[in-house]
């Protein structure tokens, strides 16, 4: 097994110069990841084992490095390393910031960031899928060792980027992680693809939001054996949604499951709809699956529709997106009926208007509508009236105001709004109503 001492050295392809070894600080199944460093600069290098140095995983490797990472939310392939008198070779990459921990934390609620902070995360693996779809890769191989996120952020980060492929150039056969690979993967029936990712994407947007795999319930509790042959049936030939609305044979199990029930009836119709047709349709027919755009549009709604309890103050989601008064079913957290939040209607989608409630371009200007980087509005209090609340506007453009009475004022940038039922706001090219 090939092991760098500290202070050895490794020669950089693209760099031309020596990359510095320091201490070991991870080893996987397929190699060890050292502290690097690089002009002064530190780096992870990852060094494969002698049966992973492949032709095929260099060649990976040296796409990846000339391709680039799709953004920089991925702890992408910089640089090529290669080493005299070593076996083998390993690839450059940034460190990952202490701030992003795993999704086995988040799992183990060792982090317990909040409804919000995990539909940003969300937002970004989706955003990530859908980069890397669009320069003709794949994953082919994503689980929880691959996605860490900071709780507190919820910026997320992806590691182990060597398993990323051409699209529809996997290898056939058992590629990846067995519970979150697509089921004709595991199957044997199919290599690794967009369409592959899509089942993988759906996998952990599911442990995102219920803390359980969206195949395991009563009949993996019945398996004696989780042998290859039963995680086969469980998660390929066979595989069943806990919550299938035709076939409830493979229901969650009361003290077993607990977290899939639990946050399953904590959300909207729309999100449970979203996740059934993923893991019926999705399941049977792989061209059916939900693609990462649709995704999107559900998770920014989510987060436009979170509320706080008057009593509590725990997260809950709009139930009632239409004009009519809101008749929300009782807080998850404590019971207390919800007093209906104000709204915003923008055609015919609400944002609740909450203290924290920021607006984005895709919100305010119908030419960006996926464009959720830009803040152009923001709640704030009234300098002299703590109690009552407005929207500033923090874009570039202005806006105008029209009261209930009809009364029209320009909103500058940089002033606020005060904001009472019926009030309609012009946000340039898209028209708002306080509701």
């Amino acid at each position: 097994m090939n092991t760098f001492s500290p202070g050895q050295t490794v020669w950089l392809e693209l760099a031309g110069e020596r990359c510095e070894m320091k201490e070991l600080i991870g080893v996987g199944a397929q190699g060890q990841v050292y502290r690097a460093l690089l002009s002064g600069q530190e780096f992870a290098l990852k060094w494969y084992f002698p049966g992973s140095a492949t032709k095929q995983q260099r060649a990976a490797i040296d796409l990846m490095v000339q391709k680039g990472p799709p953004n920089d939310r991925f702890l992408w392939p910089l640089d090529t390393a290669l080493c005299q008198g070593m076996e083998g070779f390993g690839y450059l990459m940034a460190m990952r910031e202490p701030r992003y921990r795993s999704m086995a934390d988040l799992m183990n609620r060792e982090i317990d960031p909040s409804f919000r902070i995990l539909i940003h995360a969300a937002i970004e693996l989706v955003d990530c899928y859908l980069r890397l779809h669009s320069l003709g890769l794949c994953f082919s191989d994503i689980s929880f060792g691959n996605i860490f996120l900071d709780a507190d952020t919820g910026e997320i980060l992806l590691c182990n980027n060597d398993s990323v492929v051409l699209d529809g150039e996997g290898v056939g056969g058992a590629l990846g992680s067995p519970r979150f690979m697509a089921p004709e993967i595991t199957a044997g029936l199919s290599r690794a693809c967009a369409v592959t990712d899509l089942h993988s994407l759906a996998v952990i947007l599911f442990y995102f939001f219920m803390v359980h795999h969206p195949l395991e319930g009563r009949r993996e509790r019945e398996i004696t054996c989780l042998d290859v042959a039963a995680m086969k049936e469980l998660y390929g030939d066979e595989a069943l949604f806990v919550f299938d609305p035709k076939q409830g044979a493979n229901r969650p199990v009361a003290g077993v499951h607990n977290n899939a029930t639990l946050f399953w009836n904590m959300y909207p119709g729309y999100v449970r709809d979203i996740f059934t047709r993923a893991f019926t349709e999705g399941l049977r027919d792989p061209a059916a699956r939900v693609k990462a755009g649709d995704w999107r549009t559900v998770l920014l709604r989510m987060r436009d529709q979170i509320f706080y309890c008057h009593k509590c103050a725990a997260e809950n989601f709009l139930t009632n997106d239409g004009d009519l008064p809101v008749a929300e079913q009782p807080c998850w957290a404590c019971g207390e009926v919800p007093i209906p939040p104000m709204r915003l209607r923008l055609g015919a989608h609400s944002v609740v208007l909450n203290q924290d409630t920021l607006l984005y371009a895709h919100h305010l200007d119908v030419h960006r509508r996926n464009d959720y980087s830009e803040v152009m509005a923001e709640m704030v209090p009234h300098p002299k009236k703590p109690d009552v609340w407005g929207l500033k506007n923090v874009s570039q453009q202005a806006w105008t105001s029209v009261s209930p009475a009809g009364t029209t004022v320009e909103v500058a940038p940089g002033r606020s709004v005060s904001l009472v039922p019926d009030l309609r706001i012009r946000f340039g090219n898209i028209e708002g109503r306080i509701a």
